[in-house]
C-alpha cells in the first residue's frame, strides 16, 4: 500500500477551489488523487495501479519517469531553468530547434516557440494573415476547415474548432465567422477497391466546391492530419489530405496542419502528413514534443512564408 500523500483537508480544499479543466466549480467531476506515475501506470493515494489510457492528454509517448528524459531535465535545470527567447538565445533552444527541423521536410525551417498547442494554432493563423497582408491581399481574412475539429481553447483556434461540439455558443458573435466543410467520411482503412474515386465524390468535391467559391477570402485552410482527435479519432483517408494539398496550391491557399496530438509518432509515422505524401505550408506541434515535461509548442514554416511576413514587419 503506498503512503498517503493527501489528505482530506486537501481533496476539500481541491473541491472547493480548484477550477479542473472542462468541469464544474460548483458541481465538479470526481478527481482521483494520483502519488506516483511511472510507463504506462498512475499509481493512486489509495495503492490501486491504472492504465493511463490518455498518456495525459497525449502528451506522454515516452512512458512517466522516463529515466533518460528526468536526466536531461536535471541537467538543464542545474543550469538555468528559463530565460526568455525575447533577445536572448542559448544552447538548449538552439539544439532543440536543430532536432526538430532535422526530423521534419527540408522546405519547414522557420520555427518559432511557444507556450502550448492551442497557441500554435494561435501563430499559425497570424503567419498566414500576415502573409497575404504583407502583399496587399487584405481580403483574405477568414480560414477554412472541417468539421468535427479540435485546435484548442485560445480564441483564435477556438474559431476553427467544430461549431457544435467543440465550442461553447457563447462565443458566437465574437469570434471570427470562418468556413466550415463536412468532416471527410471516407476512413483510413476504407477497403474500396475505388477508394480514391469515393473519396472525391463524398469528401473532396464538397471542400472544392467551397474552396472554390470563398477562395478570394481564404487565407488559410486549418486541418488536424489524419486523425480528429477530440472529435472521436476519427481517421479519415489519406487522399483527401492529399487532394486538399493540391487545392489549397490551385487556389494560392496556405495549408496549416494541426499535428499537436498526432504528430512525431502517433499515426505510425513520424507526422501525419506523411500518410498523404505532401508538405504543409504551416505545421503546429505540442504535447509529445516535451513528453509532458513542460508546456511547449513549435509552429514551423516556409523561408517564403518567414520572409514575405519578415518584409512587413
Amino acid at each position: 500500500m503506498y503512503e498517503h500523500q493527501l489528505t482530506q483537508e486537501d481533496l476539500d480544499f481541491d473541491k472547493k477551489h480548484i477550477w479542473h479543466p472542462y468541469t464544474s466549480i460548483s458541481t465538479p467531476l470526481k478527481v482521483y488523487p494520483v502519488t506516483k506515475a511511472e510507463g504506462s501506470y498512475l499509481y493512486l493515494d489509495d495503492g490501486t495501479k491504472v492504465v493511463d489510457g490518455m498518456a495525459s492528454w497525449w502528451c506522454v509517448q515516452q512512458g512517466y519517469n522516463n529515466q533518460r528524459l528526468n536526466a536531461a531535465a536535471i541537467s538543464q535545470i542545474n543550469k538555468m531553468s528559463h530565460v526568455m527567447f525575447g533577445g536572448i538565445t542559448h544552447k538548449a533552444g538552439i539544439d532543440f530547434c536543430k532536432k526538430l527541423l532535422s526530423l521534419l521536410p527540408d522546405t519547414l525551417e522557420c520555427a518559432l516557440l511557444a507556450d502550448s498547442g492551442s497557441i500554435s494554432v494561435d501563430i499559425a493563423m497570424k503567419m498566414a494573415l500576415k502573409y497575404y497582408h504583407s502583399m496587399g491581399d487584405t481580403p483574405k481574412k477568414r480560414f477554412l476547415t472541417i468539421k468535427k475539429g479540435y485546435h484548442g481553447d485560445a480564441f483564435g483556434a477556438v474559431s476553427v474548432c467544430d461549431p457544435a461540439n467543440s465550442r461553447h455558443g457563447t462565443y458566437n458573435g465574437f469570434l471570427p465567422e470562418n468556413i466550415f466543410c463536412k468532416a471527410p467520411e471516407v476512413r483510413f482503412d476504407c477497403g474500396e477497391k475505388d477508394v480514391e474515386k469515393l473519396v472525391e465524390e463524398l469528401d473532396v468535391k464538397p471542400f472544392a466546391e467551397i474552396i472554390s467559391k470563398h477562395h478570394s477570402e481564404i487565407s488559410g485552410v486549418v486541418m488536424e492530419s489524419i486523425v480528429q482527435g477530440a472529435g472521436g479519432l476519427r481517421m479519415y483517408h489519406p487522399y483527401f489530405l492529399k487532394r486538399v494539398r493540391e487545392l489549397c496550391d490551385e487556389f494560392d491557399i496556405l495549408l496549416i496542419l494541426d499535428e499537436v496530438a498526432v504528430g512525431l509518432g502517433r499515426t505510425g509515422m513520424l507526422f501525419g502528413f506523411q500518410h498523404a505524401g505532401i508538405v504543409p505550408d504551416i505545421v503546429c506541434l505540442g504535447k509529445t514534443l516535451t513528453a509532458g515535461y513542460l508546456t511547449l509548442s513549435a509552429t514551423v514554416t516556409t523561408r517564403k512564408i518567414g520572409d514575405q511576413i519578415s518584409k512587413w514587419t
